[in-house]
């Protein structure tokens, strides 16, 4: 990788970052549209939605992002076969779409919304397809400062991705001769299957851990307004779903590495 593109990536990837926790900011202050990213999903009332205190792991995850920017600036263009480079322009390209799902959220486009937010999901399971190819060869600065953030953010983004479906759903009017709670459970269903695949096949510990604390503030949304208990009940088997895929994902680990030592 020549210099002079590495000194692009340098300042382009501090610079995305920025612009993105800048209009995530700027979202709730002003706000945008004149409506908090809280209040836009309180226009599509359903059961699905934890609770407020969940879209705290936001938090997290954008510091975590601003660890991996960091590594990036530091890093760009010294790895032999240009893994930093590659996984920097999709990091550029997720701010993107993180900040294109903002502004389509507040001015209450949630269809456009649904489908920046595709763009992102596919984007971040690049890096995650990325970043499995190489998981052996991943040192562990590597697997702190780029593997956790993306794992975060991805994990999330799999949660958030059926929410805004359900958005989209409940301004459209949509039913399909399907009751609101039946669909919540159905959402609570397709999350808790995609996270026993990641962590039985590919023996993800973050997903599991951003899908249990989704589904723990379904359970106090639900308790906290006292109705749909078949929904909290299907998040905790949910919660008890994750646990035995848990379970079983460590005895298969323990199982090879004891054949292995054989």
């Amino acid at each position: 990788m020549s210099k002079r593109k590495a000194t692009a990536l340098r300042l382009i990837v501090p610079l995305a970052y920025l612009s993105m926790i800048a209009v995530n900011y700027l979202a709730n202050t002003l706000p945008l549209g004149g409506l908090t990213t809280g209040e836009v999903s309180g226009l599509y009332p359903n059961l699905f939605v934890p609770s407020g205190f969940t879209f705290s792991i936001w938090g997290i995850i954008y510091i975590l992002l601003g660890a991996n920017a960091a590594f990036f600036i530091r890093r760009i263009g010294t790895h032999e076969e240009g893994l930093y480079r590659k996984l920097a322009v999709f990091f550029v390209i997720t701010c993107l779409f993180n900040m294109a799902w903002i502004f389509s959220w507040h001015y209450l486009l949630p269809g456009l919304s649904l489908t920046v937010m595709v763009f992102l999901f596919f984007t971040l399971n690049g890096i995650k397809i990325i970043l499995w190819d190489k998981d052996k060869k991943l040192n562990r600065q590597e697997r702190i400062f780029i593997g956790l953030p993306f794992g975060f953010y991805f994990a999330w983004i799999n949660i958030a991705l059926l929410a805004n479906l359900t958005a989209l759903k409940v301004h459209l009017g949509w039913t399909w001769g399907v009751s609101d709670m039946f669909w919540a459970m159905m959402m609570i269903f397709i999350a808790v299957i995609l996270t026993i695949y990641r962590v039985v096949r590919r023996h993800d510990i973050i997903f599991p851990i951003v899908t249990v604390w989704a589904l723990i503030g379904i359970i106090h949304k639900r308790a906290a307004e006292g109705q749909a208990r078949e929904v909290a009940l299907a998040a905790l088997t949910g919660l008890l779903a994750v646990a035995v895929a848990l379970i079983v994902a460590g005895l298969d680990l323990n199982s090879k590495r004891k054949k292995k030592e054989v």
